[in-house]
């Protein structure tokens, strides 16, 4: 079937977000660079796109210089659901509280994570409804660098916010 590529490796990875989320482990490198999808579970474009990222990995398409974290299905759970909350809770706002994206931070920091993208989509009926972007220059301001530079080659609005996981709008 055109367009269908069988993946044994791949499909046993993801058969293992049965059990919750896993972190796919790949590359080595002075730098830790961590790539996350599915805090929210209606949000599949992102976990799609995550996973097809893993698949070229494996398959050899992509050289990397730096170790890469990747978690494609943040929340199975809400996933298979197709909700954008876990237990009545946007997940995106307890990433300095408790839960699954705490979590991730701090597994983040004690693999010395130099960068984080956090990815989420959006449509026409939903905030804000257009491509975009959203990117901080805190704590790192190559962050509105590389957003810039996707805004520019995607044709996305930029969304600038003060302070990374902050709904702080107005920087960048």
């Amino acid at each position: 079937m055109k367009g269908f590529t069988e993946n044994n490796a791949l499909m046993r990875y993801v058969s293992e977000t049965r059990k919750g989320s896993i972190v796919y482990e790949v590359g080595t490198g002075n730098k830790s660079l961590m790539i996350i999808a599915g805090v929210h579970g209606d949000e599949l474009a992102p976990q799609i796109a995550v996973i097809k990222f893993m698949e070229e990995i494996l398959k050899g398409e992509w050289n990397l210089r730096c170790k890469l974290y990747m978690v494609p299905f943040l929340i199975p759970k809400a996933t298979m659901q197709n909700t954008r909350f876990l237990d009545y809770k946007d997940m995106n706002r307890q990433a300095t509280n408790s839960g699954i994206t705490k979590y991730i931070i701090d597994y983040a920091l004690s693999h010395n994570v130099v960068g984080l993208c956090d990815c989420h989509s959006t449509d026409p009926n939903k905030k804000p409804g257009y491509n975009s972007v959203f990117c901080s220059i805190r704590p790192l301001v190559e962050s509105s660098m590389i957003a810039r530079y996707i805004c520019k080659n995607t044709n996305s609005r930029l969304l600038p916010v003060y302070r990374a996981g902050s709904a702080d709008y107005g920087f960048c």
